[in-house]
């Protein structure tokens, strides 16, 4: 999991920052990023704060678990005050609180290894490449923001293909349910319909 700063001037250039800043289009992108298959779960926000980002992990855990997948899911984050930052008693007060509670385990990535968020990182690319960079200037408020990032979404999950490890070139949706069935042909209790 990882949050975007959005308004990343640098990547951007001026012309688009003046833009999004002009029209106050939300600044944070949050990202939760399955690493087997590249499906991605993402929320806006103004303002990088930790009850955002524990918003954020309720919204995607109530998600997962309405879906009947009753795993423990593991959330890596990168030291960001957003996910708790380095205070060891903070860190373990949420993930006893708020983790926990859901079925969920807060881990870190080293500091420094920034190899270890290199799936969500690559995503936040490509979202700026091909989502945000092409189409910010079209967009005139939160509503459009959220309808063209929702339509971008769906794309990248059921048609963009992936060609990082395991993926094979297929999009994120198809590698899913690859998985599914395979996890299903290997469960005793499969039985496939003549």
């Amino acid at each position: 999991m990882d949050t975007k700063d959005i308004y990343d001037k640098k990547t951007l250039g001026t012309y688009i920052w003046n833009h999004i800043t002009k029209k106050k289009l939300p600044r944070y992108q949050w990202t939760f990023l399955e690493g087997r298959v590249r499906i991605r779960f993402v929320a806006y926000s103004r303002k990088l704060h930790i009850t955002n980002g524990l918003c954020f992990v309720v919204l995607v855990m109530s998600w997962l678990r309405a879906w009947g997948i009753e795993e423990e899911v593991f959330w890596q984050e990168d030291w960001g005050q957003e996910w708790g930052g380095d205070n060891p008693n903070k860190l373990r007060e949420l993930d006893e609180k708020y983790y926990r509670p859901y079925g969920a385990v807060l881990g870190r990535a080293p500091k420094g290894r920034k190899g270890y968020q290199g799936r969500v990182e690559r995503s936040h690319r490509t979202d700026d490449e091909e989502f945000y960079i092409p189409l910010l200037l079209s967009i005139n408020d939160e509503k459009e923001l959220l309808r063209y990032a929702g339509k971008w979404r769906n794309f990248s999950s059921i048609r963009r293909v992936h060609f990082g490890k395991g993926m094979n070139g297929k999009p994120p949706l198809q590698r899913l349910r690859e998985l599914a069935m395979s996890f299903l042909r290997s469960s005793p209790a499969f039985c496939p319909s003549s």
